[in-house]
C-alpha cells in the first residue's frame, strides 16, 4: 500500500539554513491592518452567530437540535477558532516574503494514495472549503488580482500563485476550517458554522483587499495600477441574452421559483381566468366584449378603494359575505357605478380584483387559522387589493413584500391560541398594530410593507426565541425522563434475574429495591449499558442475592461467604456514597446486612454440623453391625470374653442412641430456623408496563399509524373536542418509549401522546394535521388548480 502524503494547509517550512528576510515596511503595516480586520470579522461573527441560528432554527423543523449543538459549541470553542483563523493568516505576510512556496494541491497519484484513507467527513469539509475559496474568489477577483500584482512588484518576484498571496482566499477558510474541527458537533453543525463564516467574514472580504490595495497604493506602490477585466465572448453573449430576458425564469405553468413563494405570471393567471379567449362571466364586470360601455379609470378605482379604507371596516359592513370576504363589485358599483349604468373596470383591473377575491376566499376559508386571526386578516383585503392594481409584480414575485408580510403573519398565527381571561396577549396586540398602520397609512408607498414586515419580523422573532428556549429545555426534560425510564428497566430486569427462584430475605428486598437500584440507575445514566462500571454494579446484585440465600449445598460455600463478605460490603457503602444515599437509611440497611450475613453463616454452619452428625451415626451402625458379627463368630470362646463383648456393645449402642438424639434436635432446629427464612419473592416493579397498543383496534400496517410515523418534529397540529381546541407543536418524538411530545407557542408541553393514541384521534377526528405552508401560495395555487379545472 502506497504511503499517504500530507501537505500541511500553511505549505512547507523553508529549507533548513535559509534565513527569513524581515518584513518589509509595507507588509507590516498590511499584516496589522489583516489582523484588526479579521479580528474585527470574526468577533461580528461571534456576535451575531446567536441570532442567526435561532433565524435558521425557526425554518429547521426536524434540524433544530443540530442548530442548538452548532450554537453551544461556537461559544466555547470561540477563542480557539480565532486564533486558528488568524495564526495562517498573517503566517502568509512572512511565507509569501521569504518567498515559501505551499501547495495545497496534491498531484493525482497523490490523491490515488490517499483516496482510501480520507474519511467522509473529511470529503465534506474538503468540499465545504473549495466551494467556500471559490466564491470569494470569484467575487473579489479584481481586488485579489491587483493585490497580487503590486504585491509582486514589491517583493520583487515574478509571479506567485493565487493560494500564495496574503490572507489568501484558501489560507483564510482552511485557517478557520481547522479550527472548527475540534467542535464536539456532527458535520451538519460544523457545515451551518461555515456558512456563517461565509456570511459574516468572507462576505467582507472583497472589501478588505480593496483597502489592502489601497493601502499599498499609498504607499507607492503602482497607485496607477489597475486590473484589466477581459470578457470572453461566450460570457458576452450570455450577458447579452440574459438582458434580453425577464429576472427570472418562467415555467410553462407560469409559476416563478423565488426563495421567499412561488410567482405566477400575471398574464398566465389571466389567461386562466378566461378559458379560451372568452370574457369573464363572474366577479367584477370587464369592459371584454362590452365596447360600448364606459371604462372606469384606474385611478378612480384606487380612489375609491382609500375611500372606504380610511373610513374603517364599518364603511365596509355592506359588502361583507358570510365568510368575511368584501364583494368588490358591489362596492365599486355603489360608488362608481357598474354595469347597469354603463361602467365596467378595464380588463386588466377586473382581472386583478377577482384574482384578490379569491385569495381572500381561499385564506378566509381556511381552516389552518383561527376566527380570531381571520378577522383581523380581513381588514387588509382594501389595501392588499390597491398594492396588485398599483404594482404589477404583486403575482409575480414570490419575494413582494405585501405577500411576505400576509404569509408572515398567518404563518406566526398557526400556533396562536386564546389566551386565559384576564391575561395580556401581546401577540394579538402587535398583529392588530400591524394592520391598524397598513388600513390608516398606506395609500400608495407599496416600500410600506417592507418596513412593517421587518418590525413584525423583529417581534415575531423575539417571541420565537423565547419559546424556542424553553421548547429545548421541555425537549430535554423528557428525554432525560425517557432515559432515566430506560435507566429503571434494565435495572428491573437485571434484580428480576438474579432474585428469580431465590428465596431473599426482606432485608435483601429493601435493600435492592429502595437503594440498590438507585445506584445501578445512576451507573447506567452516567457510564452507559457498556461501561465497566454498570457491570460491576450488576454483579454486586448477584452477590448480594448469593450471600443472602446461599447455596448449602455449594462445596466450601461456608469458606467463600467469609471471604466475600468484607469486599461486597465495602462495594455497597461506595455505592450508597456514589449517589448520595440518606445516611440514616444507609447506616441501618448496612447494620441489618451485616445481622443477615451472621443469620447465613449459622445456617450454613449448622449444615456442617448435620453433615457431621450423620457422617457419625454411620459410623456408629457400622460398627454396631462389625460387633454384632465378630460376637457370632466368637461363640466358642470363653464365657468371660463373651460377656465383656455384650457390655461393650452395650455401650456402644447408647452412646449411638444420645448420638441420635442429639442428630434429631440439631435436625429440628434447622428446619424451624428454615420455616422462618422467606419464601421465594415476587419480582420487583420499577416502571409500570404500559402496552401501547391497549386498547387500541388499529393494526400496525394502518394508514392511520403510518401517518403518525411519518410526523416531523416541527409540524403544528390541532387537538380538538367538544369543549376546546388546542394547537401545538410536535417537540420531541421520544423512540425508546413511543411518546410524542406536543408544546405550545411558548414552548410549554401542553400533550404527550404515544404513537397508538395519536392514530385513534386521527381515525376519530380529534386530531388534524395543519400545514404552515405559505398562505398566499397555497391559496394561488389553490385558485389555478380550481380555474384549470
Amino acid at each position: 500500500m502506497a504511503t499517504a502524503k500530507v501537505i500541511g494547509i500553511h505549505g512547507v517550512k523553508a529549507p533548513q539554513g535559509q534565513a527569513s528576510r524581515p518584513l518589509p515596511a509595507e507588509f507590516t503595516k498590511l499584516r496589522d491592518h489583516a489582523k484588526e480586520r479579521i479580528r474585527a470579522l470574526m468577533i461580528d461573527l461571534f456576535n451575531n452567530a446567536d441570532d442567526a441560528l435561532f433565524a435558521m432554527v425557526d425554518k429547521s423543523g426536524a434540524d433544530q437540535a443540530t442548530y442548538f449543538e452548532a450554537m453551544r459549541e461556537l461559544r466555547l470553542q470561540k477563542k480557539s477558532i480565532l486564533i486558528s483563523t488568524l495564526g495562517p493568516a498573517l503566517r502568509s505576510f512572512s511565507d509569501t516574503s521569504s518567498g515559501i512556496k505551499g501547495s495545497s494541491k496534491k498531484t493525482e497519484a497523490e490523491d490515488l494514495d490517499t483516496l482510501s484513507l480520507v474519511a467522509e467527513e473529511d470529503l465534506e469539509f474538503d468540499v465545504a472549503v473549495e466551494g467556500m475559496v471559490q466564491r470569494l474568489a470569484a467575487e473579489a477577483a479584481e481586488p485579489l488580482k491587483a493585490f497580487r500584482v503590486r504585491v509582486c512588484h514589491m517583493l520583487k518576484a515574478k509571479e506567485i500563485g493565487d493560494e500564495e498571496v496574503p490572507v489568501s482566499p484558501e489560507i483564510l477558510c482552511r485557517g478557520f476550517v481547522e479550527g472548527c474541527m475540534n467542535l464536539e458537533a456532527d458535520i451538519k453543525a460544523k457545515l451551518i458554522v461555515f456558512k456563517l463564516f461565509e456570511r459574516y467574514v468572507l462576505a467582507e472580504m472583497p472589501n478588505v483587499y480593496e483597502e489592502f490595495n489601497k493601502l499599498l497604493a499609498s504607499a507607492g506602490i503602482m497607485p496607477d495600477y489597475k486590473p484589466t477585466h477581459k470578457v470572453s465572448k461566450s460570457a458576452q453573449s450570455g450577458s447579452a441574452d440574459k438582458s434580453q430576458q425577464p429576472e427570472q425564469d418562467v415555467s410553462p405553468n407560469g409559476a416563478r421559483n423565488e426563495s421567499d413563494g412561488v410567482g405566477f405570471d400575471l398574464n398566465v393567471l389571466r389567461q386562466l381566468l378566461h378559458p379560451q379567449g372568452q370574457p369573464m362571466t363572474n366577479g367584477a364586470t370587464s369592459a371584454a366584449g362590452m365596447p360600448n360601455l364606459k371604462v372606469i379609470p384606474h385611478q378612480d378605482i384606487l380612489n375609491t378603494l382609500s375611500l372606504f379604507q380610511s373610513n374603517g371596516h364599518e364603511a365596509v359592513a355592506n359588502f361583507i359575505t358570510p365568510n368575511q370576504s368584501i364583494d368588490f363589485q358591489a362596492l365599486l358599483a355603489a360608488r362608481l357605478g357598474g354595469s347597469e349604468q354603463g361602467k365596467v373596470c378595464n380588463d386588466v383591473d377586473a382581472d386583478v380584483i377577482n384574482l384578490i377575491s379569491m385569495l381572500f376566499e381561499f385564506i378566509l376559508e381556511d381552516r389552518q387559522l383561527q376566527a380570531e386571526m381571520k378577522a383581523i386578516i380581513s381588514r387588509l383585503q382594501i389595501p392588499l387589493l390597491k398594492v396588485a392594481l398599483i404594482d404589477k409584480t404583486f403575482f409575480s414575485k414570490g419575494g413582494h413584500p405585501a405577500r411576505k408580510l400576509l404569509n408572515e403573519i398567518a404563518s406566526s398565527a398557526i400556533g396562536w391560541t386564546s389566551p386565559r381571561s384576564g391575561r395580556r396577549d401581546r401577540y394579538k396586540e402587535k398583529l392588530e398594530s400591524i394592520v391598524e398602520q397598513v388600513t390608516d397609512g398606506f395609500d400608495d408607498n407599496v416600500t410600506m410593507f417592507q418596513e412593517l414586515l421587518e418590525d413584525f419580523n423583529q417581534f415575531v422573532d423575539v417571541e420565537r426565541r423565547r419559546g424556542l428556549l424553553v421548547e429545548q429545555r421541555t425537549r430535554d426534560s423528557e428525554k432525560g425522563k425517557a432515559a432515566a425510564v430506560e435507566a429503571r428497566l434494565a435495572t428491573q430486569e437485571v434484580i428480576n434475574k438474579a432474585i428469580d427462584g431465590r428465596a431473599v430475605p426482606d432485608l435483601g428486598m429493601e435493600l435492592l429495591k429502595d437503594a440498590w437500584s438507585n445506584v445501578l440507575v445512576f451507573k447506567y445514566l452516567r457510564e452507559g449499558a457498556d461501561s465497566q462500571a454498570w457491570h460491576e454494579a450488576v454483579d454486586v446484585v448477584t452477590q448480594l442475592v448469593w450471600s443472602l440465600c446461599p447455596d448449602p449445598k455449594e462445596p466450601e460455600a461456608r469458606a467463600k461467604l467469609l471471604q466475600l463478605i468484607p469486599n461486597l460490603v465495602a462495594k455497597v457503602r461506595a455505592g450508597f456514597q456514589d449517589v448520595a444515599l440518606d445516611e440514616t437509611l444507609a447506616k441501618r440497611l448496612l447494620d441489618k446486612l451485616e445481622d443477615q450475613h451472621v443469620l447465613s453463616l449459622q445456617a450454613l454452619q449448622q449444615q456442617v454440623d448435620l453433615q457431621e452428625t450423620a457422617e457419625h451415626l454411620d459410623s456408629y451402625k457400622d460398627r454396631a453391625r462389625v460387633g454384632i458379627d465378630e460376637s457370632v463368630s466368637a461363640q466358642n470362646d470363653e464365657v468371660s470374653d463373651l460377656v465383656r463383648s455384650t457390655l461393650e456393645l452395650e455401650e456402644d449402642f447408647k452412646q449411638l442412641q444420645e448420638a441420635c438424639e442429639q442428630a434429631d434436635e440439631k435436625h429440628a432446629g434447622i428446619e424451624s430456623q428454615n420455616e422462618k427464612l422467606p419464601k421465594k419473592q415476587e419480582n420487583i416493579v420499577l416502571v409500570e408496563e404500559s402496552n401501547e397498543s391497549e386498547g387500541s383496534e388499529l393494526a400496525e400496517d394502518s394508514p392511520f399509524v403510518q401517518q403518525v410515523d411519518r410526523f416531523v418534529v416541527g409540524c403544528w397540529f390541532e387537538f380538538g373536542s367538544k369543549n376546546s381546541n388546542e394547537r401545538c407543536k410536535l417537540a420531541a418524538v421520544i423512540r425508546s418509549t413511543g411518546k410524542h411530545i406536543f408544546v405550545n407557542r411558548a414552548g410549554v408541553k401542553v400533550v404527550e401522546k404515544n404513537r397508538m393514541a395519536l392514530a385513534e384521534d386521527l381515525r376519530s377526528g380529534e386530531l388534524q394535521v395543519l400545514n404552515d405552508g405559505l398562505l398566499f401560495d397555497r391559496a394561488l395555487e389553490s385558485i389555478i388548480t380550481n380555474l384549470r379545472s
